[in-house]
Protein backbone atom coordinates (compact mmCIF):
# COMPACT_ATOMS: atom_id res chain seq x y z
CA UNK A 1 0.00 0.00 0.00
CA UNK A 2 3.12 2.24 0.35
CA UNK A 3 4.29 1.73 -2.76
CA UNK A 4 0.80 2.35 -4.43
CA UNK A 5 0.66 5.69 -2.24
CA UNK A 6 4.06 7.19 -3.90
CA UNK A 7 2.46 5.81 -7.15
CA UNK A 8 -0.27 7.62 -7.07
CA UNK A 9 1.45 10.62 -5.25
CA UNK A 10 4.31 10.82 -8.04
CA UNK A 11 1.51 10.52 -11.03
CA UNK A 12 -0.36 13.58 -9.35
CA UNK A 13 2.53 15.53 -9.36
CA UNK A 14 3.69 14.67 -12.87
CA UNK A 15 -0.48 15.41 -13.86
CA UNK A 16 -0.29 18.78 -12.04
CA UNK A 17 1.76 20.22 -15.20
CA UNK A 18 1.29 23.77 -15.16
CA UNK A 19 -0.89 25.49 -18.36
CA UNK A 20 1.25 28.59 -18.08
CA UNK A 21 -0.49 30.68 -20.28
CA UNK A 22 1.16 33.50 -22.65
CA UNK A 23 -2.46 34.87 -23.33
CA UNK A 24 -4.96 35.45 -21.00
CA UNK A 25 -7.19 32.69 -19.48
CA UNK A 26 -9.84 31.09 -21.47
CA UNK A 27 -11.96 30.81 -18.25
CA UNK A 28 -15.12 32.74 -17.70
CA UNK A 29 -15.99 33.76 -14.17
CA UNK A 30 -19.45 34.85 -13.21
CA UNK A 31 -18.58 38.22 -12.85
CA UNK A 32 -16.80 38.18 -16.59
CA UNK A 33 -19.42 36.91 -17.62
CA UNK A 34 -21.81 39.36 -16.54
CA UNK A 35 -19.72 42.31 -17.58
CA UNK A 36 -19.33 40.54 -21.41
CA UNK A 37 -23.18 40.45 -21.47
CA UNK A 38 -23.48 43.72 -20.75
CA UNK A 39 -21.13 45.34 -23.58
CA UNK A 40 -22.49 42.17 -26.22
CA UNK A 41 -23.39 44.26 -29.23
CA UNK A 42 -23.77 41.39 -31.35
CA UNK A 43 -26.52 39.54 -33.19
CA UNK A 44 -26.78 36.25 -31.05
CA UNK A 45 -30.18 36.13 -29.98
CA UNK A 46 -29.40 33.92 -26.78
CA UNK A 47 -26.83 36.05 -25.76
CA UNK A 48 -29.11 38.98 -26.21
CA UNK A 49 -32.03 37.42 -24.39
CA UNK A 50 -29.10 36.81 -21.21
CA UNK A 51 -27.95 40.23 -21.71
CA UNK A 52 -31.50 41.20 -21.12
CA UNK A 53 -31.61 39.17 -17.73
CA UNK A 54 -28.38 40.69 -16.90
CA UNK A 55 -29.35 44.93 -17.12
CA UNK A 56 -32.89 43.75 -15.46
CA UNK A 57 -30.84 42.57 -12.80
CA UNK A 58 -32.21 39.06 -13.05
CA UNK A 59 -30.72 35.80 -11.95
CA UNK A 60 -29.55 33.16 -14.54
CA UNK A 61 -29.75 29.76 -14.58
CA UNK A 62 -26.50 27.87 -13.92
CA UNK A 63 -27.74 26.15 -17.35
CA UNK A 64 -27.53 29.55 -19.22
CA UNK A 65 -24.32 30.48 -17.34
CA UNK A 66 -22.51 27.40 -18.65
CA UNK A 67 -23.97 28.29 -22.10
CA UNK A 68 -22.83 32.19 -22.03
CA UNK A 69 -19.53 31.01 -20.79
CA UNK A 70 -19.00 28.56 -23.74
CA UNK A 71 -20.08 31.32 -26.15
CA UNK A 72 -17.67 33.84 -24.92
CA UNK A 73 -14.65 31.03 -24.77
CA UNK A 74 -15.47 30.13 -28.33
CA UNK A 75 -15.34 34.03 -28.90
CA UNK A 76 -12.25 33.83 -27.74
CA UNK A 77 -10.68 30.41 -29.56
CA UNK A 78 -11.98 31.60 -32.89
CA UNK A 79 -8.62 33.96 -32.88
CA UNK A 80 -6.75 30.43 -32.78
CA UNK A 81 -7.03 28.19 -35.66
CA UNK A 82 -10.36 26.70 -34.89
CA UNK A 83 -11.52 28.47 -37.76
CA UNK A 84 -9.95 26.45 -40.05
CA UNK A 85 -10.78 23.08 -38.80
CA UNK A 86 -13.52 21.29 -40.68
CA UNK A 87 -14.18 17.71 -40.71
CA UNK A 88 -14.91 17.73 -44.27
CA UNK A 89 -11.24 18.47 -45.28
CA UNK A 90 -8.23 16.41 -45.49
CA UNK A 91 -6.77 17.95 -42.33
CA UNK A 92 -10.11 17.08 -40.64
CA UNK A 93 -9.40 13.99 -41.54
CA UNK A 94 -6.39 13.95 -40.37
CA UNK A 95 -7.20 14.93 -36.84
CA UNK A 96 -9.81 12.10 -36.46
CA UNK A 97 -7.03 9.48 -37.85
CA UNK A 98 -4.67 10.89 -34.97
CA UNK A 99 -6.64 10.94 -32.28
CA UNK A 100 -8.00 7.61 -32.88
CA UNK A 101 -4.29 6.59 -32.56
CA UNK A 102 -3.93 8.60 -29.72
CA UNK A 103 -6.47 7.40 -27.94
CA UNK A 104 -5.86 3.46 -28.34
CA UNK A 105 -1.76 4.14 -27.57
CA UNK A 106 -3.08 6.04 -24.42
CA UNK A 107 -4.85 2.86 -23.39
CA UNK A 108 -2.46 0.31 -24.51
CA UNK A 109 0.71 0.97 -23.65
CA UNK A 110 2.41 1.97 -20.52
CA UNK A 111 0.98 5.83 -20.98
CA UNK A 112 -2.21 4.34 -19.63
CA UNK A 113 -0.75 4.19 -15.77
CA UNK A 114 -1.05 8.25 -16.23
CA UNK A 115 -4.27 7.87 -15.90
CA UNK A 116 -6.14 8.11 -12.14
CA UNK A 117 -8.00 5.59 -10.63
CA UNK A 118 -11.94 6.65 -11.36
CA UNK A 119 -12.92 4.36 -8.84
CA UNK A 120 -15.71 7.04 -7.02
CA UNK A 121 -16.65 7.42 -10.66
CA UNK A 122 -17.37 3.85 -11.67
CA UNK A 123 -14.97 4.01 -14.85
CA UNK A 124 -11.36 2.03 -15.44
CA UNK A 125 -9.64 1.03 -18.49
CA UNK A 126 -10.33 -2.74 -18.70
CA UNK A 127 -12.05 -5.31 -21.40
CA UNK A 128 -15.99 -5.14 -21.55
CA UNK A 129 -18.01 -7.73 -19.88
CA UNK A 130 -19.85 -10.87 -21.73
CA UNK A 131 -22.79 -9.52 -22.18
CA UNK A 132 -21.59 -6.09 -24.06
CA UNK A 133 -19.57 -8.65 -26.28
CA UNK A 134 -22.27 -11.70 -26.71
CA UNK A 135 -24.23 -8.64 -27.89
CA UNK A 136 -21.88 -6.89 -30.47
CA UNK A 137 -21.07 -10.63 -31.66
CA UNK A 138 -25.02 -11.04 -32.50
CA UNK A 139 -25.16 -7.20 -34.07
CA UNK A 140 -22.22 -8.16 -36.06
CA UNK A 141 -23.69 -11.53 -37.49
CA UNK A 142 -26.90 -9.40 -37.99
CA UNK A 143 -25.07 -7.32 -40.18
CA UNK A 144 -23.39 -9.73 -42.65
CA UNK A 145 -26.62 -11.39 -42.68
CA UNK A 146 -28.65 -8.46 -43.60
CA UNK A 147 -26.22 -6.79 -46.16
CA UNK A 148 -25.71 -8.00 -50.35
CA UNK A 149 -23.29 -10.16 -51.40
CA UNK A 150 -21.86 -7.03 -52.83
CA UNK A 151 -22.12 -4.78 -50.41
CA UNK A 152 -20.20 -7.32 -48.44
CA UNK A 153 -17.28 -7.84 -50.73
CA UNK A 154 -16.77 -4.08 -50.76
CA UNK A 155 -13.36 -2.78 -50.57
CA UNK A 156 -13.91 0.43 -48.16
CA UNK A 157 -10.71 2.54 -46.75
CA UNK A 158 -11.29 3.29 -43.00
CA UNK A 159 -10.38 6.16 -40.99
CA UNK A 160 -7.28 4.68 -39.64
CA UNK A 161 -5.99 3.71 -43.56
CA UNK A 162 -6.94 -0.43 -43.55
CA UNK A 163 -8.61 -0.90 -46.43
CA UNK A 164 -10.37 -4.45 -46.94
CA UNK A 165 -13.85 -5.74 -47.55
CA UNK A 166 -16.58 -5.31 -45.10
CA UNK A 167 -17.18 -9.11 -44.68
CA UNK A 168 -13.37 -9.57 -43.58
CA UNK A 169 -13.80 -6.28 -41.11
CA UNK A 170 -16.53 -8.28 -39.99
CA UNK A 171 -15.15 -11.78 -39.53
CA UNK A 172 -12.13 -10.43 -37.93
CA UNK A 173 -14.02 -8.49 -35.49
CA UNK A 174 -16.00 -11.21 -34.55
CA UNK A 175 -13.40 -13.70 -34.52
CA UNK A 176 -11.39 -11.09 -31.90
CA UNK A 177 -14.59 -10.86 -30.07
CA UNK A 178 -14.65 -14.72 -29.38
CA UNK A 179 -11.22 -15.67 -28.71
CA UNK A 180 -9.63 -12.51 -27.50
CA UNK A 181 -12.14 -9.67 -26.00
CA UNK A 182 -8.57 -8.51 -24.27
CA UNK A 183 -7.80 -7.02 -27.58
CA UNK A 184 -10.06 -4.87 -26.94
CA UNK A 185 -9.46 -2.41 -24.11
CA UNK A 186 -11.06 0.71 -23.06
CA UNK A 187 -12.44 2.84 -20.25
CA UNK A 188 -15.31 0.50 -18.97
CA UNK A 189 -17.91 1.21 -16.43
CA UNK A 190 -18.72 -0.50 -12.94
CA UNK A 191 -21.48 -2.74 -14.94
CA UNK A 192 -18.59 -3.84 -17.78
CA UNK A 193 -20.51 -1.83 -20.42
CA UNK A 194 -18.53 0.01 -22.96
CA UNK A 195 -18.01 3.80 -21.64
CA UNK A 196 -19.16 7.10 -23.05
CA UNK A 197 -15.52 8.45 -22.36
CA UNK A 198 -14.40 6.45 -24.84
CA UNK A 199 -16.08 8.38 -27.51
CA UNK A 200 -13.00 10.80 -26.85
CA UNK A 201 -10.99 9.10 -29.46
CA UNK A 202 -13.27 10.25 -32.82
CA UNK A 203 -14.95 13.12 -31.12
CA UNK A 204 -13.76 16.01 -32.97
CA UNK A 205 -15.14 18.86 -31.64
CA UNK A 206 -13.41 17.99 -28.59
CA UNK A 207 -10.53 17.83 -30.62
CA UNK A 208 -10.74 20.47 -32.35
CA UNK A 209 -11.45 22.68 -29.25
CA UNK A 210 -8.16 20.97 -27.91
CA UNK A 211 -6.28 21.84 -30.61
CA UNK A 212 -7.80 25.69 -30.39
CA UNK A 213 -6.83 25.82 -26.83
CA UNK A 214 -3.20 24.94 -26.86
CA UNK A 215 -2.78 27.26 -30.00
CA UNK A 216 -4.06 30.17 -27.93
CA UNK A 217 -2.05 29.52 -25.42
CA UNK A 218 1.02 29.16 -27.71
CA UNK A 219 2.10 25.81 -27.39
CA UNK A 220 2.31 24.57 -30.85
CA UNK A 221 4.58 24.98 -33.38
CA UNK A 222 4.48 26.04 -36.92
CA UNK A 223 2.94 28.83 -39.14
CA UNK A 224 0.24 27.24 -40.69
CA UNK A 225 -2.78 25.45 -39.47
CA UNK A 226 -0.86 22.03 -40.67
CA UNK A 227 2.50 22.19 -39.17
CA UNK A 228 0.16 23.28 -35.86
CA UNK A 229 -1.77 19.96 -35.60
CA UNK A 230 1.61 18.14 -36.78
CA UNK A 231 2.65 19.74 -33.74
CA UNK A 232 -0.35 18.89 -31.47
CA UNK A 233 0.33 14.85 -32.37
CA UNK A 234 4.21 14.53 -32.83
CA UNK A 235 5.82 12.37 -29.88
CA UNK A 236 8.23 14.01 -28.28
CA UNK A 237 10.92 13.19 -25.60
CA UNK A 238 9.05 13.86 -22.15
CA UNK A 239 11.78 16.26 -21.04
CA UNK A 240 10.41 18.55 -23.85
CA UNK A 241 7.12 18.69 -22.04
CA UNK A 242 7.45 18.24 -18.73
CA UNK A 243 9.78 19.74 -16.09
CA UNK A 244 13.26 17.25 -14.85
CA UNK A 245 11.73 16.96 -11.67
CA UNK A 246 8.41 15.42 -13.13
CA UNK A 247 10.69 13.51 -15.47
CA UNK A 248 12.37 12.33 -12.25
CA UNK A 249 8.69 10.82 -11.07
CA UNK A 250 7.62 9.21 -14.46
CA UNK A 251 10.54 6.97 -13.98
CA UNK A 252 9.19 6.05 -10.65
CA UNK A 253 5.71 5.02 -12.30
CA UNK A 254 7.90 3.14 -15.03
CA UNK A 255 9.91 1.17 -12.12
CA UNK A 256 6.95 0.51 -10.26
CA UNK A 257 5.05 -1.53 -14.04
CA UNK A 258 7.90 -2.26 -15.40
CA UNK A 259 7.39 0.25 -18.60
CA UNK A 260 8.69 2.77 -20.73
CA UNK A 261 7.25 6.30 -21.89
CA UNK A 262 9.75 7.73 -23.62
CA UNK A 263 7.73 10.55 -25.20
CA UNK A 264 4.26 11.84 -25.11
CA UNK A 265 2.95 14.34 -27.41
CA UNK A 266 0.73 17.74 -26.86
CA UNK A 267 -2.36 15.59 -27.37
CA UNK A 268 -1.42 12.85 -25.37
CA UNK A 269 -1.03 15.70 -22.37
CA UNK A 270 -4.08 17.10 -22.93
CA UNK A 271 -6.38 14.28 -22.90
CA UNK A 272 -4.76 13.46 -19.42
CA UNK A 273 -4.93 16.61 -18.29
CA UNK A 274 -8.78 16.83 -19.37
CA UNK A 275 -9.28 12.96 -17.75
CA UNK A 276 -8.00 13.28 -14.31
CA UNK A 277 -8.55 17.33 -13.72
CA UNK A 278 -11.87 17.61 -15.63
CA UNK A 279 -13.60 14.30 -15.89
CA UNK A 280 -16.85 15.45 -14.88
CA UNK A 281 -17.08 18.22 -17.44
CA UNK A 282 -16.16 15.68 -20.02
CA UNK A 283 -18.35 13.15 -19.37
CA UNK A 284 -21.40 15.71 -19.07
CA UNK A 285 -20.25 17.28 -22.88
CA UNK A 286 -20.10 13.74 -24.29
CA UNK A 287 -23.39 12.76 -22.59
CA UNK A 288 -25.02 16.05 -23.69
CA UNK A 289 -23.92 15.35 -27.66
CA UNK A 290 -24.89 11.65 -27.12
CA UNK A 291 -28.66 12.61 -25.92
CA UNK A 292 -28.47 14.74 -28.85
CA UNK A 293 -28.22 12.53 -30.98
CA UNK A 294 -30.21 9.58 -28.78
CA UNK A 295 -32.87 12.02 -29.21
CA UNK A 296 -32.35 12.33 -33.32
CA UNK A 297 -32.31 8.81 -33.84
CA UNK A 298 -36.14 8.05 -31.57
CA UNK A 299 -37.37 10.62 -33.88
CA UNK A 300 -36.05 9.04 -37.11
CA UNK A 301 -37.22 5.54 -35.68
CA UNK A 302 -40.85 6.83 -35.16
CA UNK A 303 -40.70 8.91 -38.58
CA UNK A 304 -39.85 5.87 -40.32
CA UNK A 305 -43.51 4.30 -39.09
CA UNK A 306 -45.76 7.01 -38.77
CA UNK A 307 -44.94 8.50 -42.78
CA UNK A 308 -44.40 5.36 -44.27
CA UNK A 309 -48.10 4.68 -42.95
CA UNK A 310 -46.49 1.40 -41.00
CA UNK A 311 -45.10 0.03 -44.34
CA UNK A 312 -42.05 -0.10 -42.00
CA UNK A 313 -42.54 -1.83 -38.97
CA UNK A 314 -40.81 -2.56 -35.97
CA UNK A 315 -39.43 -5.73 -37.38
CA UNK A 316 -38.00 -4.24 -40.92
CA UNK A 317 -35.63 -1.90 -37.59
CA UNK A 318 -32.30 -3.13 -36.57
CA UNK A 319 -30.83 -0.92 -33.77
CA UNK A 320 -27.09 -0.55 -33.23
CA UNK A 321 -27.18 2.18 -30.81
CA UNK A 322 -25.81 0.49 -27.67
CA UNK A 323 -22.62 1.40 -25.80
CA UNK A 324 -19.68 1.01 -28.02
CA UNK A 325 -21.83 -1.08 -30.75
CA UNK A 326 -19.12 -2.07 -33.11
CA UNK A 327 -21.57 -2.00 -36.05
CA UNK A 328 -22.00 1.68 -35.15
CA UNK A 329 -18.62 2.64 -34.06
CA UNK A 330 -16.68 0.72 -37.11
CA UNK A 331 -18.72 1.09 -39.96
CA UNK A 332 -20.81 4.32 -39.00
CA UNK A 333 -24.07 2.25 -39.11
CA UNK A 334 -26.88 3.35 -36.62
CA UNK A 335 -29.88 1.49 -37.71
CA UNK A 336 -30.27 -0.82 -40.69
CA UNK A 337 -34.20 -0.75 -41.90
CA UNK A 338 -36.05 -2.67 -44.86
CA UNK A 339 -37.09 -0.07 -46.95
CA UNK A 340 -37.51 1.19 -50.95
CA UNK A 341 -34.59 3.73 -52.11
CA UNK A 342 -35.54 4.08 -55.07
CA UNK A 343 -32.14 6.12 -55.68
CA UNK A 344 -30.23 2.51 -55.13
CA UNK A 345 -32.80 0.03 -56.15
CA UNK A 346 -36.47 -1.05 -57.67
CA UNK A 347 -36.94 -3.01 -55.25
CA UNK A 348 -36.81 -3.00 -51.21
CA UNK A 349 -33.37 -4.18 -49.37
CA UNK A 350 -32.06 -3.79 -45.70
CA UNK A 351 -30.96 -0.04 -45.90
CA UNK A 352 -27.95 1.23 -43.63
CA UNK A 353 -28.33 4.43 -41.48
CA UNK A 354 -26.51 6.60 -39.95
CA UNK A 355 -28.12 9.39 -38.22
CA UNK A 356 -26.72 12.91 -37.59
CA UNK A 357 -27.52 15.55 -35.12
CA UNK A 358 -27.19 18.15 -38.00
CA UNK A 359 -27.05 17.96 -41.80
CA UNK A 360 -23.73 19.49 -42.17
CA UNK A 361 -22.41 15.98 -40.28
CA UNK A 362 -24.83 14.11 -42.29
CA UNK A 363 -23.85 15.71 -45.86
CA UNK A 364 -19.91 14.11 -45.02
CA UNK A 365 -21.06 10.45 -43.66
CA UNK A 366 -18.30 8.38 -44.00
CA UNK A 367 -21.04 5.72 -44.77
CA UNK A 368 -21.83 7.52 -47.84
CA UNK A 369 -18.61 6.90 -49.03
CA UNK A 370 -18.63 3.24 -48.79
CA UNK A 371 -21.13 2.59 -51.80
CA UNK A 372 -23.50 0.31 -50.45
CA UNK A 373 -26.96 1.71 -50.71
CA UNK A 374 -26.54 3.67 -46.91
CA UNK A 375 -28.18 6.96 -46.55
CA UNK A 376 -27.24 9.60 -44.02
CA UNK A 377 -30.11 11.07 -42.35
CA UNK A 378 -30.42 14.49 -39.79
CA UNK A 379 -32.37 17.25 -39.08
CA UNK A 380 -33.41 20.20 -41.23
CA UNK A 381 -34.98 23.53 -41.09
CA UNK A 382 -34.61 24.34 -45.54
CA UNK A 383 -37.85 25.72 -45.92
CA UNK A 384 -37.96 23.60 -49.31
CA UNK A 385 -37.81 20.18 -47.88
CA UNK A 386 -40.60 18.65 -46.18
CA UNK A 387 -40.76 17.40 -42.84
CA UNK A 388 -38.16 17.80 -40.30
CA UNK A 389 -35.90 15.62 -41.61
CA UNK A 390 -33.77 15.03 -44.67
CA UNK A 391 -31.05 12.60 -46.24
CA UNK A 392 -28.19 12.17 -48.60
CA UNK A 393 -27.25 9.56 -50.69
CA UNK A 394 -24.29 10.53 -52.11
CA UNK A 395 -21.35 12.10 -50.08
CA UNK A 396 -21.63 15.64 -50.72
CA UNK A 397 -24.64 15.58 -52.56
CA UNK A 398 -28.57 17.00 -52.72
CA UNK A 399 -30.38 17.11 -49.77
CA UNK A 400 -33.53 15.04 -50.17
CA UNK A 401 -37.01 14.93 -47.64
CA UNK A 402 -36.79 11.83 -45.81
CA UNK A 403 -40.82 12.51 -44.89
CA UNK A 404 -41.14 12.26 -48.82
CA UNK A 405 -38.57 9.02 -49.09
CA UNK A 406 -41.04 7.29 -46.35
CA UNK A 407 -44.30 8.42 -48.12
CA UNK A 408 -42.60 6.78 -51.38
CA UNK A 409 -42.25 3.74 -49.18
CA UNK A 410 -46.04 4.21 -48.04
CA UNK A 411 -47.20 4.18 -52.00
CA UNK A 412 -45.14 1.06 -52.91
CA UNK A 413 -47.53 -1.13 -50.61
CA UNK A 414 -49.94 -0.95 -53.57
CA UNK A 415 -48.25 0.59 -56.66
CA UNK A 416 -45.31 0.57 -58.61
CA UNK A 417 -42.27 2.42 -58.38
CA UNK A 418 -43.07 4.38 -61.57
CA UNK A 419 -46.33 5.96 -59.61
CA UNK A 420 -44.81 6.57 -56.87
CA UNK A 421 -41.39 8.14 -57.82
CA UNK A 422 -44.14 11.18 -58.31
CA UNK A 423 -43.97 11.74 -54.86
CA UNK A 424 -40.75 12.66 -55.02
Amino acid sequence: MFIIGIYRCMRDLILKQLRKPLNESLDVSDEELNNLLRSYEGSNNFINDLKGKIVFNKQLTQKQKDAGKDFFIKEKLNKTLLPNLNLGTDLGKTIIKKGIETYVDLITSGKKHLFKSREDLNTKIGTPGPDWIKRNVVDLEELRNKLSPESLSKNIKFPNGVETSINSIITDIINRLKTNPESYPAFIEKNGEWSIINKLDTQYTNWFRLIAEADYYNRLKGATSEEKVNSFFKQVPIKDLIDSKKVENLKIIENLFGVKIPTLSRADLEILIEYNKDFLNIKKRLLASSEKGDKVEGNIRGSLKIFSNNAITDSDIIDFSSPGNRVDQVFGIDMIVNMYVPAFSEEKYWVPIQVKSNKDRAKFSILLSYGIGGISAAPTNNEEIEGDFCYYTVKDGTEKSFQKLLEYNSCRKKQSSKFCKKLL
